[in-house]
């Protein structure tokens, strides 16, 4: 390794610092917006959240089919 490599790889470092402090600090930004807006601790906590709310949209989606096959076994469309 010479010394044009080794300022290559340094240089690499220090960009590699600059990087990974960003996305620290977007993973704070983050977390911060998680809990002041959602008010949530951890990822795991939304997680839970988001699988509740999908359970009960899949089951709102299945009502309204039923309501409608319903409706459609009631309702004579062709006369409307």
């Amino acid at each position: 390794m010479d010394i044009q490599d080794f300022n290559t790889l340094k240089a690499s470092i220090e960009d590699s610092k600059i990087k990974l402090n960003r996305a620290e600090g977007v993973k704070e930004q983050l977390f911060t917006t998680l809990k002041t807006q959602y008010g949530f601790d951890t990822i795991e906590q939304a997680q839970a959240k988001i699988k509740e709310i999908d359970s009960i949209v899949n089951s709102d989606k299945e009502k309204k089919e039923a309501l409608l096959t319903e409706l459609n076994s009631v309702v004579d469309w062709s006369r409307l």
